[in-house]
């Protein structure tokens, strides 16, 4: 009788996998990723298009990661790869195993051993779209960070006033860059940051900041949340991810029930020694392509796109904790260009708004109103004795002979009783 479920499935099960009308929903959401793509901005890091001329910051960061991509053979592995299996016969092929494995069960403990591997970022195997597309995605990402680190290094190094420092600083960050844009790329990139560095210096604004930058950590963490949510609302990788996902997360409780209704009774008649047994079991598996596919394989697909989605969410954090942590360094060391690589990031990151609510205490309903973002110039640093002699002015007379002898001892050494 399994012979007989067999011969009457197997038939049914490859006319449907083959069959190009299947591989609809998958070449459908490819031409929505490719359409996605198609701006070269977005391509590169899918943040928030302005309509105002991008700052010099932010551009030399798009031209090292485009340099990134051109010279990677890994980016150009990632992207055959992904190619590859996002052709129609990869995806019918892809669907005809997994009918297969779900009718003998061939995989063993492959699933779980992909999962956990999945889950604890080791050996990725790309041998599908989805693990393609994973690993492209977190290629990009790190890559991203790393570009980004790079060139706010180079222009914490422009603007330090030590110079053996700012040797060090621009050494280390040209060292990077060249590492993976080549000399002539690392030098026009130098170059672009040299000049826009000297134009700001000249500038009579650039010796003030908005905000002195003094934040408790629990600012610095809702700036950093502030633009991480800014940025996301707006990605378009995140928006694709969330859309794929909710196909199959997002049921109403009718169609939840008929589900399962209609696999429990086909499971049930299943049973039958008769004819009645393959019918159901057709009919069942019928039923699951029709629903997007074998409840294992979703649950995979759904590892992937959680994956693409922590990894694009960590680069969003990782580079509004930088652009945050610059301009407090940039308050903190009078490091002007520093300051206003902070603004350029926030600002590619998050849009001219989200600068004005993270740096300039604005609302981000105030659509621009700037009356209540007060400026101040650069703080200076206090020094120990200026600081002492404040404290002492505030006490009595008669505890200062107590007062001043200690503070002229060593600092293990405690004045007699």
């Amino acid at each position: 009788m399994r012979t007989i479920r067999l011969l009457l499935a197997v038939p049914l099960l490859l006319s449907i996998s083959l069959n190009p009308a299947y591989a609809w929903n998958h070449k459908k959401a490819a031409a929505a990723t490719q359409a996605a793509n198609s701006n070269p901005s977005q391509l590169l890091h899918g943040y928030i298009s302005s309509n105002s001329p991008q700052s010099e910051v932010a551009s030399c960061i798009d031209e090292a990661l485009a340099g990134a991509i051109t010279r990677s053979s890994q980016a150009q592995l990632n992207d055959k790869q992904a190619s590859k299996y996002n052709r129609s016969v990869s995806l019918a092929w892809k669907s005809t195993k997994c009918t297969i494995n779900n009718m003998f069960c061939n995989r063993g403990f492959e699933p779980s051993i992909e999962g956990g591997q999945l889950m604890l970022d080791e050996k990725l195997k790309v041998h599908d779209k989805p693990s393609a597309d994973c690993s492209r995605q977190i290629w990009l990402d790190r890559t991203h960070d790393k570009v980004v680190a790079d060139v706010v290094e180079l222009v914490t190094g422009l603007g330090t006033t030590d110079n053996e420092k700012r040797q060090d600083l621009v050494d280390d960050s040209m060292h990077s860059l060249k590492s993976y844009v080549g000399d002539e790329g690392a030098a026009h990139i130098y170059d672009r940051l040299s000049r826009w560095s000297e134009k700001e210096l000249a500038n009579e604004d650039a010796n003030t900041f908005p905000v002195d930058g003094a934040w408790t950590i629990k600012e610095r963490q809702s700036r950093v949340a502030l633009i991480v949510e800014a940025v996301s609302k707006d990605d378009p990788v995140v928006a694709e991810v969330k859309r794929r996902v909710h196909k199959w997360s997002n049921h109403s409780k009718v169609a939840l029930r008929t589900s399962q209704v209609v696999e429990t009774t086909l499971n049930i008649v299943d049973l039958s020694p008769t004819i009645i047994g393959p019918a159901a079991q057709a009919a069942m598996l019928v039923f699951s392509l029709a629903t997007g596919g074998f409840e294992e394989d979703k649950l995979i697909g759904e590892m992937y796109l959680g994956k693409r989605f922590q990894s694009r969410n960590d680069s969003f954090k990782s580079q509004a904790e930088m652009a945050v942590d610059s301009y407090q360094l940039a308050a903190q060391t009078h490091n002007i260009l520093l300051a206003k690589c902070s603004e350029a990031l926030v600002k590619r990151l998050g849009g001219d708004e989200t600068w004005k609510s993270v740096c300039q205490k604005v609302s981000l309903a105030s659509k621009g109103d700037e009356s209540s973002a007060s400026l101040c110039t650069a703080p200076v640093a206090e020094s120990a004795t200026s600081t002492a002699e404040a404290a002492l002015s505030d006490l009595p007379l008669a505890k200062l002979d107590a007062v001043v002898p200690a503070m002229q001892m060593p600092h293990n050494v405690l004045p007699l009783p």
